[in-house]
């Protein structure tokens, strides 16, 4: 299994915050903010007087890694890049350590905070991971026979890939996204270049399609 590509990532961290000294000077702190992580796009101090979904704090930087973007909502922020999920966990602590330290501003215990991870991979595999779900060939047969007037460019229907959803035993605020793998267009089938999209952190993803790669041997 070889990594062609990060396509991107995010870090979905829902939580709510609380500062027992009163409600900080959101100015100062936005201008801080944007300054300890060099974010080159941001929202004026007016726009936080506007009613918005979220507030986009865009093209910063952490450790010299690009942060891609951060999303403010009133529950949690996304942060999102084309970095390992593991860089974008010690942005996500980082902020947290210093909102305490410099202002005070602390995580609330209730209601309990989530992680939540999106990773999106370009993988060159060793075998077709197709062959993990290959469907019934009277399936196949069936798709390429509802062609009307026959396929264009002589075209015909073959197994791609597969998505998994994700079921949840217990209801969270925010439910996992689903797990999905397929050919990546542009590429000749027998390269066994695939794109996958996860609910994990990027090294897990990676073992994972790792596993599915010696499966499909």
């Amino acid at each position: 299994m070889e990594l062609l590509g990060i396509e991107e990532t995010k870090v979905i961290y829902l939580t709510q915050i609380h500062r027992a000294a009163g409600q900080p000077y959101g100015p100062d702190m936005v201008a801080a903010f944007i300054q300890r992580y060099q974010f080159v796009q941001y929202p004026s101090p007016a726009d936080f007087l506007k009613p918005a979904e979220a507030y986009v704090f865009s093209m910063g930087k952490f450790n010299n890694v690009g942060i891609q973007d951060l999303r403010l909502y009133n529950d949690g922020i996304i942060v999102s890049s084309k970095s390992n999920t593991k860089i974008i966990d010690e942005f996500v602590s980082d902020l947290f350590e210093w909102l305490e330290k410099d202002w005070g501003v602390v995580r609330t215990s209730l209601p309990k905070p989530e992680h939540h991870y999106e990773s999106r991979l370009i993988v060159k595999s060793d075998s077709d991971l197709t062959r993990l779900i290959e469907p019934k060939s009277e399936i196949v047969s069936a798709l390429n026979g509802a062609w009307r007037q026959g396929p264009p460019s002589a075209a015909r229907f073959a197994p791609a890939g597969f998505i998994a959803d994700c079921q949840l035993a217990k209801p969270t605020r925010r439910k996992p996204i689903h797990f999905s793998l397929e050919r990546r267009v542009g590429f000749e089938p027998s390269e066994n270049v695939f794109y996958s999209l996860s609910p994990l952190g990027t090294d897990d993803h990676l073992a994972l399609l790792e596993k599915l790669e010696r499966l499909a041997h």
